[in-house]
């Protein structure tokens, strides 16, 4: 296997960025990142205004009414990430796969579609007090630790074939629509309080 990259800010990100048009009817353009190690607090969505190259940022990630998804894969995250999606405009997914963080995760209210494939947690996922009007997805998942207290779901979550590591305790998490736990593994207590 190859060495990952290094990428330790936002414009080394943009620098590391492939992208091509998935379906020009609807313009929609995915932004793929594949075999980095990102050492540095990730936030997303993304702001064109802390990049150096602020124009052609802008340029790459738009033209007008264009929506583009962030595809991360084979990535480390070795610092913690920022995920809020609070009335982004254009909508804006965001993709991991096989992706390691070993560092928080945090994610706040959001209305996009977030999905995570074969990623490991090694330290804490953190949804407390967030409405998540998006989907989200966890497919064949590892936890370490979790934090959906006082969290609100109101679309799709599913946790397909996720494995949770340590006890897990869903205090006041509303699941408004779908919940998915089918082949989910739980190596200590489970607990639904108020759920």
């Amino acid at each position: 296997m190859t060495q990952k990259q290094s990428i330790n800010d936002d414009n080394e990100l943009r620098l590391a960025f492939e992208s091509n048009v998935v379906d020009p009817t609807n313009n929609e353009y995915p932004i793929r990142v594949e075999n980095h190690s990102i050492n540095y607090n990730f936030h997303f969505p993304l702001n064109g205004n802390q990049f150096v190259d602020h124009e052609s940022t802008l340029a790459f990630f738009r033209n007008f009414g264009q929506e583009y998804s962030l595809n991360f894969k084979d990535c480390d995250f070795e610092n913690d990430v920022q995920l809020y999606f609070h009335d982004t405009k254009p909508k804006r997914d965001i993709y991991f796969n096989n992706c390691n963080f070993n560092k928080n995760v945090y994610i706040k209210s959001f209305e996009n579609t977030i999905t995570f494939s074969n990623c490991d947690f090694n330290a804490t996922i953190n949804a407390q007090n967030s409405i998540i009007a998006g989907k989200v997805r966890f497919r064949e998942c590892n936890f370490k630790d979790v934090n959906f207290r006082n969290t609100r779901f109101e679309a799709l979550v599913d946790f397909w074939r996720c494995t949770f590591h340590e006890k897990v305790i869903f205090y006041k998490t509303d699941f408004m629509n779908t919940v998915v736990f089918s082949a989910a593994t739980f190596k200590e207590n489970v607990l639904f309080t108020y759920s």
